[in-house]
């Protein structure tokens, strides 16, 4: 694989990184430019406290999960 195996990371990271990069920039602006649909109003006046909850629960049902 490499000349230096104890590089190989230093190595494939060194190529990989600005593939990684570039492929994020990619999607970001690939998101932007081409939405899937136009913004809807919300469906719930109280979106912040909707999501808390519902964060909330989640939480809550990993942690039982959890202690089982």
């Amino acid at each position: 694989l490499t000349i230096r195996p104890t590089r190989v990371v230093d190595i494939v990271g060194r190529c990989l990184t600005p593939v990684l990069i570039l492929g994020i920039l990619v999607l970001i602006l690939a998101g932007i430019l081409y939405p899937i649909g136009p913004i809807d109003t919300p469906v719930s006046p109280n979106i912040v406290q909707d999501g808390l909850l519902a964060g909330y629960q989640a939480m809550d049902i990993i942690s039982v999960a959890g202690f089982a």
